[in-house]
């Protein structure tokens, strides 16, 4: 009896063990698959994001002395970390002006450039003119625009904007007029905004915004560079290319 009792006794705890390490297992499957699943949903959640830098060398000259605005162009980078397209829905640019009325404008900018990269494919270029509903990004790819936007200037610096043109006979370029603006009316930007150690320091202006949105609603933007004389922060090759 007492055999049959210790026989018993090993048998249920061999039992127990293996009762154990089933469930070892099956837990350790099912928190593999729970890991995988959310991994595999964060991939498919649309993950977009964007930076923006000011640019001169392929911005052409754009002012309109009459309406007081001047064509500024940046270029943007987006890029897609899930596995699924990214389409742009809308694109705009918003602006507070630093004049007496103080409006806040939001216009669409003018797409001059596109280059959407493909892996283990060409990329695709596209020129002018390009709709924003062509900006559809691949998974796990990223896309370059140039884009443009007609801002208006301060009310205060128009006669010398339009007393620089006319002396230099429009053959000068933004980073030129930057850097006048910066030194004839101390301290501010192409715009007119104040600046200080390089930076925007106007309470009744400020910089640009871009707001981009998907087709699946996700919003998401970032502040626009404008160029100014203090920093010298225009990225162009050649300004002359600018005329």
């Amino acid at each position: 009896m007492a055999q049959e009792s210790t026989l018993h006794h090993w048998i249920n705890t061999a039992i127990a063990a293996i009762a154990m390490a089933v469930s070892g297992v099956s837990l350790y499957f099912a928190n593999t698959a729970n890991n995988l699943a959310e991994e595999q949903a964060a991939q498919n959640r649309e993950n977009i994001g964007v930076s923006a830098t000011s640019i001169l060398s392929t911005c052409p000259w754009s002012i309109s002395q009459p309406t007081g605005e001047l064509g500024l162009c940046w270029k943007v980078d987006l890029w897609n970390r899930s596995i699924q397209p990214s389409e742009i829905k809308t694109m705009e640019v918003s602006y507070s002006t630093n004049d007496d009325q103080q409006r806040v404008l939001t216009l669409e900018p003018t797409i001059l450039s596109l280059t959407i990269t493909r892996t283990g494919k060409s990329p695709i270029k596209r020129k002018p003119p390009i709709h924003k509903y062509e900006v559809e990004i691949p998974g796990r790819n990223e896309a370059i625009m140039i884009i443009q936007a007609m801002l208006p200037y301060s009310a205060h610096i128009k006669d010398i904007v339009s007393a620089f043109i006319q002396e230099h006979h429009d053959n000068i370029t933004q980073q030129e007029l930057a850097v006048y603006l910066y030194d004839r009316k101390k301290h501010v930007d192409i715009l007119g905004n104040k600046v200080n150690f390089g930076m925007i320091d106007d309470p009744s202006g400020g910089a640009p915004q871009l707001s981009i949105v998907t087709s699946l609603n996700k919003s998401f933007g970032t502040e626009l560079e404008v160029p100014n004389g203090d920093t010298g922060n225009f990225t162009a090759d050649n300004p002359n290319d600018l005329r």
